[in-house]
């Protein structure tokens, strides 16, 4: 669809459609039509997103409506550079807590490396033999080497790790799971849970704003 976000905003008086990113005067045109001051008379009945796991890192309370777009510019920008599903894969497996650490790792996103058809130690094995062993030598060697366990010793090598978009590492021999642009003292801790986004989620927003409805991810 033609916008990273999209609510149903609701006032007393009537439901608007909103899409993100938009212009400040587009944000301003809802509130009019709205009849409200501010998005804090505003609620939010329908939510979608092309990164649902937004809602994992986000506090509307405390990024208000603008943020909220200008994270929807964000996604824009690195979806129009065919980097959005890198972006997702690598934030996925980080402790991100706000917005501001979002916009850190767009801005350092050329410091990790995704492949994304490698999803298994025995692939990561075979893709490192496709670059190192010519096509005759690689198949001998494939009959008799332990896939699983090379590939464990090049996941080791790497630091990197699997993401439900494929191996991530970084180039630079930093663990995959430390924020770009920190050092080994200050790793972030990695995410063991995958799941940041779900039907009836309750998602925090501008107190009284409030989100109610059915909420899903834009398929890619």
């Amino acid at each position: 669809p033609p916008y990273m976000i999209y609510f149903l905003c609701v006032s007393d008086v009537r439901a608007v459609k909103l899409y993100l990113p938009a212009k400040q005067a587009e944000l301003d045109a809802v509130l009019d039509c709205l009849e409200v001051d501010s998005w804090q008379e505003v609620r939010l009945e329908e939510c979608d997103a092309a990164m649902p796991e937004m809602w994992r890192f986000t506090d509307m309370a405390y990024d208000g409506m603008e943020q909220i777009n200008r994270f929807a510019q964000c996604l824009e920008e690195l979806d129009r550079n065919n980097e959005l599903i890198k972006f997702k894969a690598v934030a996925g497996q980080l402790d991100i807590s706000g917005l501001d650490d979002v916009f850190a790792l767009a801005e350092h996103l050329s410091e990790y490396a995704l492949e994304p058809g490698i999803h298994s130690l025995e692939e990561l094995a075979r893709e490192e033999l496709s670059v190192i062993v010519n096509d005759p030598d690689r198949d001998l060697l494939t009959r008799h080497l332990n896939m699983e366990a090379y590939g464990t010793d090049l996941l080791w090598r790497d630091q990197g790790l699997f993401s439900d978009y494929g191996y991530i590492c970084r180039p630079d021999g930093q663990p995959a799971s430390t924020a770009a642009g920190r050092g080994h003292d200050h790793a972030v801790k990695f995410n063991n849970n995958g799941t940041a986004f779900r039907k009836g989620m309750a998602i925090p927003l501008f107190a009284p704003f409030s989100v109610n409805g059915h909420r899903k991810g834009v398929q890619e």
